[in-house]
Parts: structure tokens; C-alpha cells; sequence
């Protein structure tokens, strides 16, 4: 099956501010960070249930690198991503997130 990849708002709020974090400590980190989050994203279009179940229809995955979580749920033929986290940020701030 084909699956198309849908950020939700909340999700590229959560990004956007990732980056602008990393591109005021170092602009190379911050590009960086985008090509990790990129592929890893790849590997979950490309293999969606590979990663683990976290919280009923919930999956996560980790980045490699840099400490964050992409949390995402599967809808039919979409790839839902919910969150991007901070591994010592509270893990149930993205459940409220639909």
C-alpha cells in the first residue's frame, strides 16, 4: 500500500520550533536535523508498522542523532504524525493531539 504523509499543525509547530532552536545554536545542526528528520520520515512511509505501538493506534520512532520521537497514528493510506518530542519532555502531551 501507497501512504501519503499529513503533518498535523501541532506537529509542524513542533518542528519549525526544533529548527529554530538548533539554527540559533549552530545553522549546520539545524540542517542537519531536517535531513534526519526527512529520512526518517521516509522510513516510516515506506514501512509504517515496523515501529513500535505506543498508546492504542499510536507508533513512535526515534531520530537518529538528536533526541526526539515522531509520534504518528495510521488512517487508511495516511501517515498521521501528531508530535515531534523531546525524549525528556512529558510523553503524554501529544495524546490530547488528534
Amino acid at each position: 500500500m501507497i501512504y501519503s504523509l499529513v503533518i498535523s499543525l501541532p506537529a509542524e509547530t513542533d518542528i519549525e520550533e526544533i529548527i529554530e532552536w538548533y539554527g540559533k545554536e549552530n545553522k549546520d545542526l539545524s540542517r542537519e536535523f531536517v535531513e534526519i528528520l526527512e529520512q526518517t520520515l521516509e522510513q516510516v512511509i515506506s514501512n509504517p508498522f515496523l515501529f513500535q505501538q505506543v498508546f492504542k493506534d499510536y507508533r513512535k520512532v526515534d531520530t537518529a542523532k538528536f533526541p526526539y520521537k515522531i509520534i504518528y497514528r495510521i488512517s487508511e493510506n495516511k501517515i498521521i504524525v501528531l508530535a515531534v518530542i523531546h525524549h525528556k519532555r512529558n510523553p503524554e502531551v501529544w495524546k490530547n493531539r488528534k
